[in-house]
C-alpha cells in the first residue's frame, strides 16, 4: 500500500491539482498539495502549474459557473491531453510511495 495517497483534479480558482486523501499525505503536505514539495522534476511541476492556470481560462468570469466563451472544443482537447499526460508522468516520477487517485475526468 501507498505511504501518501493524493486525489488528482483540477477546480477553478483553487491553484493546485492535488488534494491529500490519506492522513499520511496531510501531515507531510496538508490538505492542498503544493506541487513544488514533490519529489517530480522542474519541467513536470511546470506543467501542472501551466494546466491548473489554463483549466482557470475555462471559466466565463462574468456568468460564472458558465464555460468561457473562448474556450474552443480544441482547447478541451489539448486541455484532456496535457492532464492524461501529467497524471502518467506523476505517478511515474513519485512512484510506490504514492498513489495518486485520478479525479480528473470529470473536470470539464
Amino acid at each position: 500500500m501507498a505511504k501518501y495517497q493524493m486525489k488528482y483534479s483540477f477546480e477553478w480558482g483553487s491553484g493546485v491539482c492535488l488534494w491529500s486523501t490519506n492522513e499520511a499525505a496531510e501531515i507531510k503536505f496538508r490538505d492542498v498539495v503544493d506541487e513544488r514539495q514533490l519529489p517530480i522534476s522542474h519541467k513536470l511541476k511546470d506543467l501542472l502549474w501551466y494546466l491548473v492556470a489554463y483549466y482557470d481560462t475555462m471559466l466565463d468570469m462574468d456568468n460564472a459557473p458558465a464555460i468561457s466563451p473562448w474556450w474552443t472544443d480544441e482547447d478541451e482537447l489539448m486541455f484532456n491531453k496535457k492532464q492524461k499526460f501529467a497524471y502518467a508522468q506523476l505517478c511515474q516520477e513519485l512512484g510506490k510511495e504514492y498513489e495518486i487517485i485520478y479525479a480528473a475526468e470529470n473536470c470539464i
